[in-house]
């Protein structure tokens, strides 16, 4: 197998491992709080917490296995559809960045006090721009899967 070949499978398999590990845990994040039992929402967020520390790791792996199958010609780095691919990947993360990461690390804090439910941890649970991201995700994906398979505009 040729070098790119062997960074181009790398940063595929890379890829899928960084998206399974992040969307697992937001749709399981959102599943737990959505029960509304205090002692289940504190468990899973303080341990999704540990997961959660992978995925920017997977991703720059993934990013740094790209760039390098790219430059060894693996593919072109610049075709229409990575172009799209590209935009998609940059809305997602500025999404995640903004609305994600916040919402998961207050749901973490307020999960984290004694007691039951309190008033600001049923907000958090109910927060429609999570829930929001939450749905868009999953569009994300198919929209990821779609752009890799048909490569629009080329």
């Amino acid at each position: 197998m040729e070098p790119g070949q062997l960074l181009k499978v790398a940063h595929i398999g890379t890829m899928f491992m960084a998206v399974g590990v992040a969307v697992g845990t937001e749709v399981m994040a959102h599943r737990v709080a959505n029960t509304g039992d205090a002692g289940a929402i504190r468990t899973y967020f303080a341990q999704a917490q540990r997961v959660i520390t992978l995925v920017p790791l997977l991703y720059v792996s993934g990013l740094a296995f790209g760039i390098g199958a790219g430059l060894l010609g693996a593919f072109d780095m610049f075709a229409p559809w990575l172009l799209l691919a590209y935009a998609l990947f940059f809305l997602t993360f500025l999404l995640h960045r903004f609305i994600g990461a916040p919402w998961f690390e207050r749901m973490t804090r307020l999960s984290a006090m004694d007691g039951g439910v309190s008033p600001e941890l049923e907000a958090a649970i109910h927060d429609r721009a999570a829930g929001w991201l939450f749905w868009y995700t999953i569009a994300m994906i198919i929209g990821f899967v779609f752009i890799m398979v048909v490569k629009p505009l080329s």
